[in-house]
């Protein structure tokens, strides 16, 4: 219980799984993981890595933070290679569909881009 201002608030824990998914509904990607790595002994918490790894490498990717990007997908068991390469306009695979938030790079950016990517595929 806290009180402050005239009330009387009681203070109840949530559980970490819930948590977790408020941090990622606001975007809260690196919290959400940090919190996540400190609990994977909890069942419905280690099933939600795959998730997060996947959320943050990608808001990654379209923050332009090629390496960080493909380090967290790489760490996503549950990813398609070929729905990271989709996010190249130019690498995506023919009959595949765009993601929402393809990448537009041109020069030193998209080398650095292609860069990361092969990093990645490598590491598969």
């Amino acid at each position: 219980y806290v009180l402050a201002n005239n009330q009387i608030y009681r203070l109840r824990p949530v559980p970490i799984h819930r948590q977790i998914d408020t941090l990622m509904e606001g975007d809260s990607h690196e919290t959400a993981l940090r919190l996540c790595e400190l609990c994977m002994s909890h069942p419905q918490v280690a099933a939600k890595a795959d998730g997060i790894f996947k959320a943050y490498g990608l808001a990654l990717l379209a923050d332009k933070e090629f390496d960080r990007a493909m380090s967290h997908l790489s760490r996503c068991s549950s990813l398609d290679p070929r729905d990271v390469i989709a996010h190249f306009p130019d690498l995506r695979p023919e009959g595949y569909a765009a993601p929402a938030a393809s990448l537009d790079l041109k020069g030193h950016q998209l080398l650095r881009a292609q860069v990361s990517l092969i990093k990645y595929l490598n590491a598969l």
